[in-house]
Order: C-alpha cells, then structure tokens, then sequence
C-alpha cells in the first residue's frame, strides 16, 4: 500500500492532535507525518489533523479552530480527536458499540480539555486532578536550550496509542459485560441486590445508568465475595446507598461479631465495599445493609 501522509500544526504539541494522530497510526496504513504550517503541504497531504481550518471529510481535513465547529449532543465540541475517532474508531475497534464507550471515556475528555469545556472542579484549594491534557503537554521538550518538538511529538505516540488500545480493551469488556449484568438482573430476587455468580468485569455502566441498584455482589479474584455499593455516578464514591457506618474499617471477627454473619473479611472505612468468605454471607451484609 502507498505510503500516506498526515499534516499537523508544529511546536507544541497537545492532547488533541496526539492522540487524533496516534489515531490514524492505529488503522495499519503506513504514514509519513508532517509537522508544518506550509500551506502548499498542508495542501498536497492526505490527512490534515488539526490544522486547515475547515472540517471536511471528503478533503480528509479535521481542524476544529473554524467558526462553525461540530458539537455533541451533549454540548462538547468536537475536536480533532473527536472528529477522527468520528470516522475511524468504529474501525479501529471493529465495533459501534465500543467505539461509542470509547469516546465517552476517553475522546470527549480530551475534547473537552481543548476546546475549554471544564469537566473538574478542585476540591481542595491549589489541588486538582492530574488530566491526561496536562500529562501530555508535559511531554514537551521544556527543559532543553534548543527543544526538538517534532522528535518528542514522535516520542509521545506510543504512548498515546497505549492509553487508546487501554481504553478500547475496557471498553470491550463493558459492552461484553452488558448482557451478563442484565441477565443477573432479571434473575434477581430483590432488585435492590444484582448477584454476578461467575463473572466479573465493569459492571457500574449498566447499574448506574440502567438500573435502581444499591448493591452488587460478585466474587473477587481472590475467591472470596465482595459486595459494593452502586454509586450514583460511575467512577464516583457518591454512593446510593453506604454500608453501615459502625462497621467502618472493622475485620475478620470484629466485623463477623457486630454483623451476626460468619466469615466476614473486611469492611472498608469509607463503607462502600465488604468482603465476606461466602456468597451467602455477603448477601446477608446486603440485606443487613437495607436496615439502616
């Protein structure tokens, strides 16, 4: 196959045009890319990334600096990232679906980080999230007389291109998740308590968002069970509903002896996780759990 060339902005380098880049490195096609602002380059290559100030498949130009830029339904603008997950990532990962959690989790993040969507918020004063934004605009060369912005651009993308395989295989465990989270679903006794009897995955997708859920129970790695409160956001520790706050940080028969229920393990002190020996013991946490 011919050789393709990709054209993107010089200097510094950002999330964005990494990862849209690190992207179109992902779909098996050889490319020769191309850092410059000449405008007979930019011209002549095959894919313009973040640069050529128009979004226009058919020219296979994906700037997002124009006047009239795409947005999400959702309100996040489409950046270059965004707009080249639009047209690969489906193929990329040879799934709709994933594709879709995939922007989710990780496109709209950086999208929204170029485009001045604020996402977070510092809780505690002169202390916020490290974003994937800020780690990647620390890979350029600031600490050198004469930096070399395109060898560290070019140092950066397997990188880039390790978060995106990361997040594409966490997301195709979410979308093999579905159906096994929504047959224990219907199985369920209490639809307060989903067990997963055999597996075991990212199941919060599907509670949070589909389900009334306060408790899942599932079986660790380990061979013991767990059972976890639902929280209200995924990823959050905002819960629906917490353990019972004098079982905060107790173990082995500490806990056993304050909960009536043999074989308990551990209580988490922040109280949205306990373990127990057996499925029937943590399902008599949960239960215990309603009571308060």
């Amino acid at each position: 196959m011919e050789k393709r060339t990709i054209v993107t902005h010089p200097g510094i380098f950002h999330a964005d045009d990494l990862f849209a880049v690190a992207t179109m490195m992902m779909l098996g096609i050889e490319f020769d890319i191309i850092r410059t602002r000449d405008p007979e380059a930019v011209e002549k290559a095959d894919f313009k990334i973040d640069i050529g100030g128009k979004y226009d498949w058919y020219t296979r130009c994906y700037d997002h600096h124009q006047d009239h830029n795409e947005i999400r339904d959702n309100g996040i603008p489409y950046a270059s990232f965004g707009l080249i997950w639009k047209h690969f990532g489906h193929v990329i990962c040879q799934s709709d679906p994933v594709a879709k959690i995939v922007d989710r989790n990780l496109v709209q993040i950086i999208d929204a980080g170029d485009t001045g969507i604020k996402l977070t918020t510092p809780l505690i004063k002169g202390v916020r999230p490290l974003e994937i934004a800020w780690i990647v605009y620390d890979l350029n060369p600031w600490d050198v007389d004469n930096p070399d912005y395109d060898r560290a651009f070019m140092d950066a993308l397997p990188f880039a291109r390790t978060i995106i395989s990361n997040q594409i295989r966490r997301a195709d465990s979410i979308a093999k998740m579905r159906p096994i989270v929504r047959r224990a679903i219907e199985e369920s006794m209490d639809e307060r308590v989903v067990v997963l009897e055999n597996e075991t995955g990212p199941w919060q997708d599907i509670l949070v968002n589909e389900t009334n859920a306060l408790f899942v129970i599932f079986r660790s790695t380990e061979g013991d069970w767990k059972v976890q409160c639902v929280p209200k956001e995924v990823g959050s520790f905002d819960m629906r509903k917490s353990l019972p706050s004098n079982w905060a940080g107790l173990k082995d028969d500490d806990l056993s002896t304050i909960t009536g229920v043999q074989g308990c393990i551990f209580c988490h002190k922040k109280l949205f996780i306990a373990g127990n020996k057996t499925r029937y013991g943590a399902v008599k946490l949960a239960k215990l759990a309603f009571k308060e």
